[in-house]
């Protein structure tokens, strides 16, 4: 096993890879996100989710309410996954042809959705089938 440096494990955002994209019958240069890439997606996708309003009335009762905006919701997921890929294929390999979020909104749903899910995975960012099967619920 080999001792890494700090430059070594940094790297690994940089390392682009060619993916297959089956909807688009060609290949497209992806590279995984990091975590702070990762967080920023999230935390527009969680913008979108309203708010939780919490009365006491006293000590042992409350009333909480989750306030959802279904389309914010939504268009915020739509936003976070847009971002998710815009970031990915912003590498060196596409530096000659940048892609801005209104190119990535014209591809197909389809194209989309494969595409994110091969961000997701290259950035680590899977649920696995062992991750279901450990779900807490479960034990």
């Amino acid at each position: 096993m080999a001792v890494l440096k700090k430059s070594d494990i940094l790297q690994g955002i940089h390392k682009v890879e060619q993916i297959y994209i089956e909807e688009l019958d060609g290949e497209l240069w992806l590279r995984p996100l990091s975590s702070a890439e990762i967080d920023e997606c999230s935390y527009i996708e969680t913008k979108g989710m309203g708010k939780i309003k919490q009365n006491a009335t006293s000590i042992t009762k409350q009333t909480q309410t989750l306030e959802i905006d279904a389309y914010k919701a939504s268009k915020a997921t739509d936003d976070a996954k847009y971002e998710m890929i815009r970031k990915s294929l912003d590498n060196p390999k596409n530096a000659d042809d940048e892609w801005t979020t209104d190119d990535i909104k014209q591809l197909s749903v389809k194209a989309v959705n494969e595409i994110y899910d091969h961000v997701r995975e290259l950035s680590g960012v899977e649920v696995t089938s062992r991750d279901v099967k450990n779900f807490p619920e479960d034990k």
